[in-house]
């Protein structure tokens, strides 16, 4: 009987010694797998965005393009004054700015009116549908932004750097010569009296601010600065669609041969200078370059 019991109890302390084993393998089995470097590397670009060995191997592709319209006005319930088509393109790392009348012609369906008539008639979404007829090319997503907007996202941005050879006095807005640092609100000013010697046009200012500060320090600043352009403006840019293309952005200002290149739409307006007819050369000059990128 003794030799019974004396058997089932080595038996129990091997059983549980086999059980605490086999409960370690399945443990480091485990471990292993979740504290890979693919894993690894995955939690750490959650955390902290691309690492730089992902970017060092990442390449952008021709699906990361995106085009935005940008729709210009003074105040959030005013109508826009102005339309700017800004074509994004990581693979050849260069942005496209397009200017675009908002007094063009355009038909959607049957419907022919001005740009601004067909923003009247059905709002940001039918502009962005009016921009992709007149140049024959699809435009994602659209961002309707006013003065108080652009002046916030400026100041977000650091403002913008001008170096002039003679004082500017125009208004409330006085510079001396020499290098300046012009805030949001100094900027909306002397955007009020386009042309003048700082800018030629709207899109003149926004190349030069993208210049200036699309730069691989804001690499780092990506989501709070996205944030603060979904605070400034009216848009149907969505959070997934700026996930998606994180990468490829960081890739664009990484970039030693990043740059911005600015298109003028050109055409002929109608004796009142109410309409504006462009010209079917300037479309597929425009088109070529946006669909090459």
């Amino acid at each position: 009987m003794k030799k019974e019991k004396s058997s089932a109890s080595v038996f129990a302390i091997s059983f549980v010694i086999s059980l605490a084993a086999l409960l370690i393998v399945i443990m480091l089995v485990l471990s292993a797998t979740m504290l890979s470097p693919d894993r690894l590397s995955a939690a750490s670009e959650q955390q902290s965005g691309p690492s730089d060995l992902s970017l060092a191997y990442y390449r952008p592709t021709k699906e990361e393009s995106f085009s935005l319209l940008l729709i210009h006005c003074r105040e959030r319930n005013e109508p826009p004054y102005g339309y700017t088509l800004l074509h994004f393109d990581p693979v050849d790392t260069v942005i496209t700015l397009v200017k675009i009348p908002s007094e063009t012609e355009v038909t959607i369906g049957t419907r022919t009116d001005t740009l601004n008539g067909q923003y009247d008639y059905a709002g940001s979404d039918n502009a962005k549908m009016g921009v992709g007829s007149i140049l024959l090319s699809e435009v994602d997503r659209y961002a309707r932004i006013d003065q108080n907007g652009r002046l916030n996202l400026i100041d977000t941005l650091g403002g913008i750097e001008k170096t002039l050879s003679s004082a500017y006095r125009e208004g409330n807005v006085s510079l001396p010569v020499g290098n300046n640092l012009l805030n949001g609100k100094t900027v909306s000013q002397i955007l009020e009296q386009l042309p003048n010697q700082i800018f030629s046009s709207e899109e003149e200012f926004l190349k030069q601010l993208l210049e200036q500060r699309l730069t691989p320090e804001l690499a780092d600043k990506g989501d709070y600065l996205f944030t603060a352009f979904l605070n400034n403006t009216d848009t149907d840019v969505t959070q997934f669609g700026y996930a998606e293309r994180k990468k490829a952005m960081r890739y664009f200002l990484n970039s030693q041969e990043r740059r911005v290149e600015l298109w003028e739409l050109t055409g002929s307006w109608s004796d009142d200078r109410s309409v504006f007819y462009p010209d079917a050369s300037s479309i597929r000059e425009i088109n070529q370059i946006i669909d090459e990128q």
